[in-house]
């Protein structure tokens, strides 16, 4: 099947969902001011990843067909603003997996189609239905939008499992031992009291 000029399938990232399989089941976004559900995922790339150049061409191009005579313009100054959907993922180094990459945010309030390594349609909890921290191949739209600020979004279309990863926790890095203070062991009375 073509895809539009618009689309593309994003191959072999890790998703995450910071835990909350929202690839599964519509979610309104936490702590936010929109009521709307949404089905959501982030997407991880090393910031090598052979499709980024491909991915800001999409990016580039559905601003100029938007803004054609400031198109380049108006996606400079959306990114600067984080009204793109890929971003250094510095900015989320507390979440598990961003540091060091790129990520591409996507959602939908449609229901994406979810399959398995062989294209099997799949639900939460099959055998190869893909999770945190999975790697998969993410099929997603962008289009640029001018409510609000301007910016550019990407509409999740599909994820298909490519391989296992470990699970994400969705609840930040894990606890480095410099986070604790040395503690000096109990003495036998206070064992026993």
């Amino acid at each position: 099947m073509a895809l539009a000029e618009n689309e593309m399938v994003i191959k072999n990232v890790r998703i995450t969902t910071f835990g909350k399989q929202t690839i599964y089941t519509a979610q309104a976004f936490p702590g936010g001011t929109d009521p709307t559900k949404y089905y959501s995922l982030n997407a991880i790339l090393p910031k090598n990843h052979p499709q980024l150049p491909e991915i800001e061409k999409k990016l580039l191009s559905v601003a100029m067909a938007k803004w054609p005579q400031k198109g380049a313009a108006v996606l400079k100054a959306a990114k600067l603003i984080g009204k793109v959907p890929l971003r250094d993922g510095d900015a989320k180094a507390e979440y598990d997996g961003f540091e060091g990459n790129m990520f591409l945010s996507a959602r939908s309030k449609d229901r994406p189609t979810v399959f398995d390594n062989l294209r099997n349609p799949v639900v939460e909890g099959d055998p190869n239905a893909p999770y945190d921290g999975c790697y998969a191949d993410i099929k997603v739209s962008f289009y640029a939008y001018d409510k609000g600020n301007n910016g550019i979004g990407s509409g999740l279309k599909g994820v298909q499992f490519r391989a296992n990863g470990d699970r994400f926790s969705g609840a930040g890095k894990p606890a480095d031992a410099d986070d604790f203070d040395e503690i000096a062991a109990p003495s036998d009375d206070d064992i026993n009291s």
